[in-house]
């Protein structure tokens, strides 16, 4: 079973020859920019997986991103699907394709990888806390989205729509090892993302923890822990994020600090896609 993007790759991806087609601020809180500085193809998303829920350590929730995305100007950033850990996760790719590659692509998702013809969710509970799988798609001949509960997990016997849970299972195993399709030289280029900001989830210490807390390493004052249980977030500039990791990185999660006034925190950073919302110093507004 395919429990998580870590944990894929069992079976061999689907090449694309082999289906017939041709192929800020420091302490800046998230927020929207009110102007886009970017080329728009550049941050529009064409085709999108991601995997998440279930069962996993409030850490590992922290660092979930899309697995795979590919933008309208054929850039496609992935996480590989070998290295790292689950509260390390490996550095991401970002890969150039042409505009034949990237529409080859699509039109395998849509076809023989299912997201035509499947159905808008698949929630059939037949395992429990098991992740689920989103996938976007954002063409002129196809917008949809599609969930799936459980997919690549052994589904009961007689189930009507194993035929399209296999199909959407094939896409995911295609996207979710794309580094695969990189070997196979079905890109222009390939080389590790470099994120112009992070993003840093902060979850209070709920005592027992018998680490040793590092010193808050940046000058920025700790948020202080909404009554509503969320936790803040802050936008770190990756120079910020060299100070407790290497970068580029895939996410790190917790990081055990504490503040001037004794405040102990946990950190979870992850790396920020082009089409998120970008970082302004709303502080100062």
């Amino acid at each position: 079973m395919n429990a998580s993007p870590l944990a894929r790759g069992k079976r061999a991806a689907i090449t694309l020859s082999m289906v017939g087609l041709s192929i800020s601020q420091s302490g800046a809180v998230l927020a929207q920019s009110a102007e886009p500085s970017v080329n728009p193809d550049s941050t529009k998303v064409v085709l999108r997986m991601s995997v998440g829920g279930g069962f996993v350590p409030m850490s590992v929730a922290m660092l979930e991103m899309p697995t795979f995305t590919l933008y309208a100007d054929g850039s496609a950033i992935f996480r590989p699907s070998t290295g790292g850990t689950f509260d390390a996760p490996p550095a991401l790719v970002r890969a150039q394709l042409s505009d034949e590659q990237a529409a080859a692509l699509l039109a395998y998702a849509a076809g023989p990888g299912g997201l035509a013809a499947a159905a808008e969710q698949y929630n059939d509970m037949f395992v429990s806390d098991a992740p689920t799988t989103v996938f976007t798609i954002d063409t002129p001949e196809l917008s949809k989205t599609v969930s799936a509960y459980a997919l690549g997990f052994e589904n009961p016997a007689g189930n009507p729509d194993a035929e399209i849970l296999a199909q959407l299972d094939a896409l995911a195993d295609t996207l979710s090892t794309f580094e695969t399709q990189v070997e196979a030289g079905n890109v222009e280029s390939a080389a590790l993302y470099e994120p112009l900001s992070y993003l840093a989830t902060l979850a209070p210490d709920y005592e027992g923890n018998t680490a040793t807390p590092e010193v808050w390493p940046w000058d920025i004052a700790i948020p202080t822990f909404p009554a509503d249980g969320s936790f803040p977030q802050l936008v770190l500039t990756p120079e910020q994020v060299a100070q407790v990791t290497t970068v580029p990185s895939g996410g790190v999660g917790d990081l055990y600090f504490v503040g001037p006034a004794d405040e102990r925190v946990l950190v979870s950073i992850r790396p920020l896609l082009p089409d998120e919302p970008m970082p302004v110093d709303i502080a100062a507004s």
